[in-house]
């Protein structure tokens, strides 16, 4: 369990689809998963919105 989700800190996390199978424990612990970094610009932009 990463550090962020041990202390209830939400994170999304980044990288590449070839590796999702490996960081699938961290994954389902983030907010989002994203493959690129316009995609986390748009889910902090729909995060911070709400």
């Amino acid at each position: 369990m990463p550090p962020a989700a041990a202390l209830g800190t939400p994170y999304v996390t980044l990288h590449d689809a070839d590796i999702v199978h490996p960081l699938k424990e961290v994954d389902a612990e983030a907010k989002a998963w994203c493959t690129t970094t316009d995609q986390v610009v748009e889910t902090l932009r729909y995060v911070l919105k709400a």
